[in-house]
C-alpha cells in the first residue's frame, strides 16, 4: 500500500464518520427541548396556544421576545409552589411542583415552558405555572 492509498482511505473513513455522526446526533441527543420564561400575554383555547412574553435575549439591550406556543393533549400542566415546612429534598420552602390541568392557565401567569421546537413551530411539553411570592 502506497502513502495516497493510506491517505485515501482515512478520508473515506472520515467521510464516512461524519455522516454517521451526523444521521445519529439526534437520536443520541434526544428531541431538542429548550426552556422559554415569561409571562402568559394571551391563551387561545380554541386554537390551542398560547402567547409568551419572554425577556430577552440579552443582546445589549432589554427587549421583550414574544413566543406563540402550541398546546396538545400530552402537555403536562404542573404548579412549582413552596412548601409549607420541608418539602421532599428536605429543604425548608423548596418548591413543590402539583400537576394541574390546562384550563388553570391564566393570562397574567409567570411560566416556565419546555418547548419542542421543529421548524418555526414550538410545542409545549410541560408548563409550570411558578408562584414565587407564596409560602
Amino acid at each position: 500500500m502506497n502513502l495516497r492509498q493510506v491517505s485515501d482511505s482515512r478520508r473515506v473513513v472520515w467521510v464516512v464518520v461524519a455522516g454517521l455522526m451526523a444521521v445519529a446526533s439526534p437520536v443520541f441527543a434526544g428531541v431538542a427541548t429548550q426552556d422559554h420564561t415569561g409571562v402568559l400575554q394571551s391563551i387561545d383555547r380554541a386554537a390551542g396556544t398560547v402567547v409568551l412574553d419572554e425577556l430577552g435575549p440579552w443582546r445589549g439591550v432589554s427587549a421583550i421576545t414574544r413566543r406563540t406556543i402550541v398546546l396538545t393533549s400530552s402537555t403536562e400542566v404542573t404548579q412549582a409552589k413552596r412548601a409549607g415546612g420541608a418539602g421532599p429534598a428536605g429543604w425548608i420552602g423548596e418548591f413543590v411542583e402539583e400537576r394541574s390541568a390546562t384550563q388553570e392557565l391564566n393570562q397574567g401567569d409567570f411560566v416556565t415552558v419546555q418547548v419542542r421546537h421543529a421548524g418555526p413551530r414550538a410545542t409545549a411539553l410541560k408548563v409550570t405555572v411558578v408562584a414565587p411570592g407564596e409560602h
